[in-house]
């Protein structure tokens, strides 16, 4: 998932320590903390209406991460000598885990997408200077304020993803946007942070007041650091995509990678619960790791059982017969599985693509090579990865839930969407997302 980006002014001429005391909200049914960097261990317990707070930071020390009583459980973080205590005496209802950088982005092996020249040939697509200016073509989730984007075929607001765009049946489904009667639908980007100064997310962003950094522990989830570096602008890419695909979309930022794209078990599972209490309908988590994390676990069940949130994670970029965790347990039989589906990446041409993992735990596939979209510093930049085909899916689902012309149950649109797919090889999922299809199908 390496980034390639330049400046527009180029364009136009070729893109908390452990131990802490927390705070707690008026409101204790369900919580969450942010940061738990310098916390050694993280620890799910079972808990019920009955456990205090101040009952599970007497028996255990430590930081409380997530406190959710009506789901039966709790998140703690503690350190080494908790944890040899608790490896001593293990319990059923203890569930201990190692914490720091669980949870990461692993990078394709990409090469420059700018090599051949302008990728966006035929041509001077930049020639007004920056893309976004004469106001922003997303504002207020209506692409169309200013005319149809899709000008004589082309997609105007990115026209290097024209191709790909026109692959999974979006230009016809924006043309028939107004018969689909589609309304905002809240999607949480659990991620690297965006840009929230970038034009592209100008009127389409959460109110601040329910945004979360859980690396900085405060409510500005700012992608950090120079586009094309580590991990920086992940985040506000996948956001991106995801409103090419539905403008409809609001997008809630929730930041738990760092500049490198690494994340803490016990942060991943706060910010689930904490963007399905804000009422995302969708969670897309284009990160995963080797290992299954009891935490995360339960904060999907969490937000899938208990607040009803779809879930669209990536599957990974290791060229592995498997989805990396979370993305394995979207094949299981129980709501969580049901309610959580795990995407790959092809080509245009329909070949698995390189670096997408493949195998056990994929269910679908989109297209993940050389995608392209907004950058920190209001740059446009294209990435390659399952993050950029995940999104895609958010996107459809986005679309669907939204639309007043849809009549199926949460369960049966993930259903739907797993059977109305174009093919792709094996190992790729059940196929690869088709958006007109998927709408077609679902549509009354």
């Amino acid at each position: 998932m390496k980034p390639t980006t330049l400046p527009f002014l180029l364009l136009t001429l070729l893109l908390a320590a452990c131990g802490q005391t927390p705070t707690y909200p008026s409101e204790p049914q369900a919580f969450a903390q942010a940061n738990s960097s310098g916390s050694d261990y993280a620890l799910t317990v079972n808990i019920d209406a009955k456990t205090s707070q101040t009952a599970l930071l007497a028996k255990y020390g430590g930081r409380i991460a997530v406190f959710a009583p009506a789901a039966n459980f709790a998140v703690l973080t503690v350190n080494e000598t908790t944890a040899k205590r608790l490896k001593e005496k293990p319990q059923k209802a203890e569930k201990l885990e190692k914490n720091a950088k669980r949870f990461n982005l692993s990078f394709s092996a990409e090469g420059n997408v700018w090599a051949e020249g302008n990728v966006w040939a035929e041509g001077n697509v930049w020639a007004e200077g920056n893309v976004w200016a004469e106001g922003n073509v997303w504002a207020e989730g209506n692409v169309w304020a200013e005319g149809n984007v899709w000008a004589e075929g082309e997609y105007s607001v990115l026209p290097g993803n024209t191709t790909l765009w026109q692959t999974l049946g979006l230009d016809q489904v924006h043309q028939e946007w107004e018969a689909l009667n589609v309304s905002r639908v809240k999607v949480a980007v659990i991620d690297t942070g965006v840009d929230l100064n970038h034009d592209a997310f100008g009127g389409v962003l959460a109110p601040q007041a329910e945004m979360r950094d859980f690396v900085d522990g405060d409510q500005l989830p700012q992608d950090e650091g120079l586009a094309g570096q580590g991990a920086s602008g992940h985040g506000t890419s996948v956001a991106g995509v995801i409103l090419q695909v539905a403008p409809n979309a609001q997008i809630l930022p929730v930041r738990f990678l760092n500049q490198q794209g690494e994340g803490n078990a016990a942060d991943l599972a706060a910010a689930i619960v904490h963007a399905a209490d804000q009422g995302a309908r969708i969670i897309n988590l284009s990160a995963g790791s080797d290992e299954p994390s009891p935490a995360v676990e339960a904060a999907l069940k969490y937000a899938t059982g208990t607040k009803g949130a779809l879930i669209v994670t990536s599957a990974g970029n290791n060229n592995a017969a498997h989805a990396n965790f979370p993305g394995v347990l979207g094949t299981d039989d129980s709501m969580l599985g049901r309610r959580l589906v795990t995407v790959s990446s092809t080509s245009l041409t329909g070949v698995k693509s390189s670096f997408a993992n493949y195998g056990e735990g994929v269910e679908l596939s989109a297209l993940g090579e050389r995608v392209g979209g907004p950058a920190p510093a209001n740059l446009i930049a294209t990435w390659s990865g399952t993050s950029q085909a995940a999104p895609q899916v958010a996107g459809a689902l986005a679309i669907a839930l939204g639309s007043g012309s849809v009549d199926q149950t949460p369960e049966q649109l993930m259903q739907t969407l797993l059977t109305s797919t174009d093919p792709t090889p094996e190992g790729a999922g059940q196929g690869r997302l088709n958006v007109k299809s998927f709408l077609d199908t679902v549509t009354r």
